[in-house]
Order: structure tokens, then sequence, then C-alpha cells
């Protein structure tokens, strides 16, 4: 019978504790069985492991003498030395101290689909945790309706990272279409009389053309996330993303990534997300194309695109948090800066107070304007023209026969407007009352207003000034 050694770092110093031995130098625990399997020169049945806490890693042994060992934050279970991810590593992690070969099973199943799936290419998981949480306070900055204890209540919860498979096509498309072109020719004639003219018209003739694209859109390949790889990639300056792509053999990923199968074939994913967009921009190119005057009876042709695809990676963030009970998802493309994001937490009360608010301001200016207008200075000017016409009466000997006539008219007028000048200032007055009361009115209801707009920018000033996190995840020490 040999000598008790351990099949984990081929240590001696083997302790029985509680029942089990344990390896001083690794720390791996061996069962009485597998105690004596070792020394009988056979290999163990399994190994004993301490169950999985949050921020752990699973990790599964390639060599047979420990089936399964936990890696505790990337650390080796059996040693405790930090275990370094390498690019290109495909999910095996050796352990620079006791040199067991371990398994990150999200590593793995991400290099498996590479192989098979010929994927060359991606963009990976580069966001810092710093622009996540910006990007996550800037959502409930811009909430118009944030409770205002938002800041002080929600808490980030998980970030959750995942590998999706993608379709990089790269697309030439053409389309034909025709129209016809207005051409003004002058036709000279002489009329009936002699004299020569000119005669202006339009002669349309056909014309035939066609518009052209050349673009590079990437389109889900995965069907759970497509909705977000549409939104959040689609929608992006497709030669930036080009050039963001990296060498498969120098793509990071993280080892608690999720990765997805591909379940949309290449065909499917081009005919649902590809082929309309470029289908527009031909149509958008032909319009751009048609001449702006003159042209009638445009009608478009067939398209005809032709494409390439390759595979990709694409690095996907969701960071899910809460406020009061409630959970909330905000979803980040590989480099963070292209967002979406679930309608943020909001308050029904502050709502409904903020639509009183307006509603109260907007009653105020429509009483404003149903204010009736003074009339008064219709009164003045009947006066005044009474005054002229009197006074040409009398004056101008040309209309002597009229003078009693117009001295009449001017009197009358004189005396109507005269009596109901008093009247005609007293309404005056109170329609200037009335207009100086709304205006009050509103400038008050509007001061209501902006006072209570401006809490939740307090509230955010206050956070930012203090520079606070978020509670959870993104929290510093």
């Amino acid at each position: 019978m040999s000598k008790l050694i351990c099949t984990l770092c081929d240590g001696t110093d083997l302790i029985k504790q509680e029942g089990v031995f344990v390896c001083q130098t690794c720390g791996v625990k061996y069962s009485v069985e597998d105690a004596k399997r070792i020394m009988k020169g056979e290999q163990p049945k399994a190994s004993a492991s301490s169950g999985k806490e949050q921020g752990e890693v699973e990790v599964k042994s390639v060599t047979e003498t420990v089936s399964t060992i936990i890696a505790k934050n990337f650390r080796c279970n059996g040693c405790g030395t930090s275990l370094k991810i390498p690019q290109n590593q495909r999910g095996i992690v050796k352990c620079p101290a006791c040199k067991n070969e371990s398994i990150l099973d999200g590593l793995v199943k991400n290099a498996e689909i590479a192989a098979k799936e010929n994927i060359n290419s991606g963009i990976s998981l580069s966001a810092t945790a710093d622009l996540l949480h910006d990007k996550l306070v800037n959502i409930l900055s811009n909430s118009q309706y944030a409770p205002l204890d938002v800041f002080e209540k929600t808490e980030v919860i998980k970030e959750e990272r995942f590998c999706i498979p993608a379709f990089c096509f790269h697309c030439t498309g053409t389309k034909s279409f025709t129209y016809e072109k207005g051409v003004d020719k002058k036709h000279v004639y002489t009329d009936s009389d002699g004299k020569r003219q000119t005669e202006t018209s339009t002669e349309w003739h056909p014309v035939s053309s066609s518009a052209s694209v050349t673009t590079t859109l990437f389109a889900p390949g995965e069907k759970q996330l497509a909705p977000q790889i549409e939104e959040l990639y689609m929608e992006l300056d497709q030669d930036q993303l080009v050039r963001q792509l990296v060498d498969i053999e120098e793509l990071e990923f993280p080892a608690d990534v999720e990765t997805y199968i591909y379940n949309y074939s290449p065909i499917i994913s081009f005919d649902k997300y590809v082929k309309p967009v470029v289908e527009k921009q031909l149509l958008d190119k032909a319009n751009s194309t048609l001449p702006k005057y003159d042209v009638r009876n445009a009608q478009s042709g067939g398209n005809n695109i032709q494409h390439t695809v390759k595979r990709v990676f694409l690095g996907l963030y969701c960071v899910i948090y809460k406020y009061d009970e409630t959970e909330y998802k905000m979803w980040a493309t590989g480099d963070g800066n292209k967002i979406s994001f679930d309608s943020p937490p909001h308050d029904a009360k502050y709502k409904s107070e903020f639509d009183r608010h307006k509603s109260e301001l907007t009653n105020k200016q429509n009483e404003l304007k149903a204010i009736p207008s003074n009339k008064t200075g219709w009164l003045v000017f009947g006066v005044i023209v009474g005054v002229i016409i009197g006074l040409i009466g009398l004056l101008n000997q040309d209309l002597i026969e009229y003078r009693t006539i117009m001295l009449v008219i001017a009197g009358i007028l004189i005396i109507v407007c005269a009596v109901s000048i008093p009247s005609a200032v007293k309404k005056s007055k109170q329609y200037e009352e009335q207009r100086s009361a709304a205006n009050r009115n509103i400038s008050d209801a509007q001061k209501i207003l902006s006072d209570y707009e401006a809490l939740q920018p307090a509230s955010k000033k206050r956070f930012k000034e203090h520079q606070k996190r978020l509670k959870g995840i993104y929290e510093r020490g």
C-alpha cells in the first residue's frame, strides 16, 4: 500500500479532520473511502466541495482527480490562488500554484459556439462599472415624474453579461425606377393678325434610372434578446461598429458571461431585420436622385440586394435595479455607450400634482384671453371725427349749403360719444384691473409650477454634489 498523496497538488501533508482527510497544502478534502483508493494507487471518485456562495463562479475540473470545485471570486478553491483568466483561454484556467486545470462553464460554451459556428470576431464587454452607473443615474435624472427619493431608495441588484450570437451582413443593393421628365419647348407662330407669337409647352420624356447603396448591418442571431440587439446595435453607426470588431483570439468576455446559441438562420435574420432597412435606404436614395421639378409618374422597380454574411459575437449588458420592491432593467451595448431601458420609476402623486398645477396655469391664461377688449378708443375716435366734421362745415365755404347738415352730424357724434365716455372710462378702468389681476394669477400659477418642477433638479443636484452612488453592486466601500 502506497503513501497518501494529494492528487491535486502532490502534497503529502494530509491530516484527518472531522472525518475527512484535508490536504494542508491546497485544502482539498478527501473522504475515508477516497483516501483508501489513493493509497491503493487508484483515483478517488470525488472530492468534497463547499457550497456555492453569491459572486462565486462554478469551475469544473478537466482532470480526473476532482469532479467539481468552486472558484470563489475567480480563486482556486484548492489552494486559494487568484485565477487569472487570460485571453483566448476558451474557458480553461490553470492554477499557477497547484497546476489544476479548470473549466469555466460560460466561457467553455462561448468557445464551443465560436468553433462550431465559425465565429472569428466580435464586440467584447468593455464597459466600466462607473459608466453603467452614470448611465443609470441619467435615466433616473431625466425621468419627468421620478419620485423625489428615487436616488436614496434605488438599489442596483445585478449586472448580467451576455454574449449574443449575431450576423454581420455586408450588403450591396440596387433599385430601378422610371419617371417622366418635363422639358419646356417654345413654339413660335403667326396669329390671325399677322403678329408673331411665342407659346411654351412641356414635353414629357420617359427616363429610366437606378439607385445603389452599400452598407454593413448587424442583425440578431438569437430570438430571446433579438429586440435588444435590434434596438441597440442596428441603430448605431455601422461603420463604427465594424471598426470595433475584435479578432476572436483577442476577444475578452468575463468568466460569468451567459452565452446564447444561434436559433435564427442567416436567411431569417436577413429577411426580418436587414432587408427592410436596405430597401428603405434604396427608396430614399431613389427619391433623392429624382429631379426636384418637372417630374411625373415616378414608379419604383424591383430591388436587387446581394450580401455576404459572417457570424460574430455581440456583448450585451443588463443592469437590474429596484425601487419600492419593483425591478427595472437597463440594457447596454458592449462598450456601454448606447442604452435602452424600461419605463423608470414614477411617482403617481407627483404626476397628479404636476398636472394639476399645469392645468391651473392653462386656466389662468384662458381667463386672461376671455376678458373683453377695451372699447374706449372708438368713443374717442368718434369725438375726434365729429369735431373734424364740424370744423370743415364751419370753415369750408365751398360746402356752405351742407353746413347745417354737417354741424348736426358733428353735434350728434360729439354728444353721443361725450355722454358715453364716462361709462367707457369706468369700463376701461375695470378692464385694466381685470387684466392686472389675471396677469398676477398667471404669474403666481407659473411660480407654483416652476417651484414644483424644481424639486426634482434639486434632488438630482444634491445627489451629484455629494458625489453619491446608488446603493447596491456599484456602491463604493
